[in-house]
């Protein structure tokens, strides 16, 4: 179904968005790779792990994967 693929995927869009104004509410990443440079991890329809970076005025988003923790 198209349509649906569409739809999620401007959810997935929206998300990281959306990041920049709760980028407060994730944790630092587990991962010791992601950790040691100082990534958030934020899961988004508990499938895709966005793991980013708070800038100044922004977000960096460095990942975006499918599933568990990215490594």
């Amino acid at each position: 179904m198209p349509e649906t693929a569409i739809k999620y995927a401007e959810s997935l869009i929206e998300f990281g968005y959306h990041l920049g104004n709760y980028y407060k509410a994730y944790p630092l990443c587990k991962s010791p790779k992601l950790l040691a440079q100082g990534l958030h991890c934020a899961t988004f329809d508990k499938k895709w792990v966005f793991a980013y970076k708070v800038g100044k005025q922004s977000i960096i988003i460095y990942h975006i994967r499918y599933g568990g923790e990215v490594e």
